[in-house]
């Protein structure tokens, strides 16, 4: 499952515990607290198959004192050269603060701007994949418990198209895949 990979020390704990947010099931809770390190670094180690998903996605929850210079973000890395890939970084002032939201690391965008240096396709993996948590905010004291859930590889391309007038024009050969434990 996925642990405190020791990247940082921002995280005080990463566990699974019941989500706090609902009723039912459980979360992935990591306690982060800037007193202890300014960032905290999660990962879901090792070779996992991607099929052919363009993204990989996870709904995220984000405390109401989390700092809008602060940041989360997904990264990835391929079993084939072991290249590390962050997709865009998602600022405290950019989420929805005491909610749900998902944020997405586009798999398919960096496998097409790195071309060899980052491979997660068959016959290849992805060697090791997680999330991070920043914040380097002069002055910062904050500490909170973030939440995440549904950690998914998607796609979302359009598959077929009948601008051409036709019963529809392949346009991606990506399929749906498969959704990640969280332990």
């Amino acid at each position: 499952g996925f642990v405190d990979n020791g990247w940082g020390t921002g995280f005080t704990s990463v566990e699974a515990i019941a989500d706090p947010t609902t009723d039912a099931g459980f979360v992935l809770a990591m306690n982060f607290d800037v007193s202890g390190g300014q960032k905290g670094v999660i990962e879901y180690c090792c070779n996992v198959s991607v099929g052919l998903a363009s993204m990989l996605k996870l709904d995220i929850y984000i405390p109401a004192g989390f700092p809008d210079d602060a940041w989360v973000d997904i990264w990835a890395q391929d079993n084939a050269t072991w290249s590390w890939g962050a997709d865009e970084a998602y600022y405290g002032y950019e989420l929805p603060k005491g909610e749900w939201t998902t944020i997405t690391f586009h798999i398919a965008d960096w496998d097409e701007s790195l071309g060899d240096s980052f491979d997660p396709y068959d016959p290849n993996a992805i060697g090791k994949m997680g999330m991070q948590v920043q914040d380097y905010t002069d002055g910062s004291t904050f500490a909170g418990q973030l939440l995440i859930d549904n950690v998914n590889f998607t796609q979302e391309e359009i598959l077929y198209d009948f601008e051409d007038g036709t019963q529809g024009d392949r346009k991606s050969t990506r399929l749906n895949s498969s959704h990640i434990p969280l332990s």
